[in-house]
């Protein structure tokens, strides 16, 4: 299983890589992704151990569990726009603040439970010793992701600074 996968990264990422035009913001995004998600698979893999039959069972319930909590996401971020455009006007209301700050709240608790009712329900595929390690993967790997960007961020900015002197 794993030599698949490892087999399946190494003939898509040359792919990815250079089906790319240089300058292409919005692909170079696309791209990113499309790698971080194939390294978060590979890696996933790995840490689960899971078997082939495991696998092939695992990851579409996974990509169905994603897009729910992208469509989440998309929702919690037009929100948050909506918010800034009326902020950015003035004169927005309380009861409008509140009612706004009541939708991002049910929205994060939405996903919350998502997320544990996912790792709950893979009791029928994968063993309780599984379920934890998907748990404490899934908040690592965030963290790193999250770190990287962090510093992709900083040394962006301490280059475009370094560039303006």
């Amino acid at each position: 299983m794993k030599k698949m996968i490892l087999m399946m990264i190494m003939i898509l990422a040359p792919t990815i890589l250079f089906a790319q035009r240089p300058g292409m913001r919005g692909q170079k995004m696309h791209q990113r992704r499309e790698q971080i998600e194939m390294l978060r698979i590979w890696k996933m893999t790995q840490e689960l151990d899971l078997t082939e039959e495991q696998a092939g069972r695992f990851f579409p319930r996974l990509r169905a569990d994603d897009k729910n909590i992208d469509e989440l996401e998309m929702e919690r971020q037009s929100i948050f726009h909506e918010l800034h455009e009326e902020a950015m006007k003035g004169g927005m209301s309380g009861k409008k603040l509140d009612e706004k700050i009541e939708r991002i709240s049910e929205i994060e608790i939405k996903t919350l439970r998502n997320r544990a009712n996912f790792i709950r329900n893979m009791d029928d595929l994968l063993s309780t010793d599984q379920r934890a390690k998907l748990m404490v993967f899934r908040h690592r790997f965030r963290d790193r992701m999250e770190n990287m960007m962090r510093e992709a961020r900083k040394n962006r900015q301490m280059m475009n600074n370094g560039i303006r002197r």
